[in-house]
């Protein structure tokens, strides 16, 4: 399941499978792999997780929340997988002064002290 509720979309940003992950998607389509969207308003639950093997978060712009990193955790815990996708520095899409390698792994260069003191993904 592909990850598209944390900014994958911001500003000029397509980090979706009908955009341009398409032919990541196709490719796993290809080889008979069932792919999903997520896609919510709401935060991240494991129960949105249960059901599929590996959990895809492409240059997510949004930090995750503590419940959601949480969900995460366990579904790893769990043998789920999770392919995380953030390869580059000054690529805030959407202007929350967070870049996607930010959002993965909690580290700032300084623009807040404090901007998510409950934010890690590990422990």
């Amino acid at each position: 399941m592909f990850d598209n509720s944390h900014g994958q979309t911001a500003g000029q940003a397509d980090w979706v499978i009908n955009g341009a992950f398409s032919d990541f998607a196709n490719a796993l389509v290809a080889e008979d792999y069932y792919v999903k969207e997520h896609r919510s308003a709401n935060p991240l639950t494991l129960q949105d997780l249960q059901g599929y093997d590996v959990f895809v978060i492409p240059e997510a712009q949004i930090p995750f929340k503590k419940s959601e990193q949480e969900a995460i955790a366990t579904f790893a815990e769990q043998g789920g997988g999770v392919f995380f996708i953030a390869d580059h520095y000054n690529a805030d899409r959407n202007l929350n002064r967070w870049d996607s390698n930010e959002v993965m792994n909690g580290w700032r260069r300084g623009a807040y002290s404090k901007p998510s003191p409950s934010f890690r993904f590990w422990k």
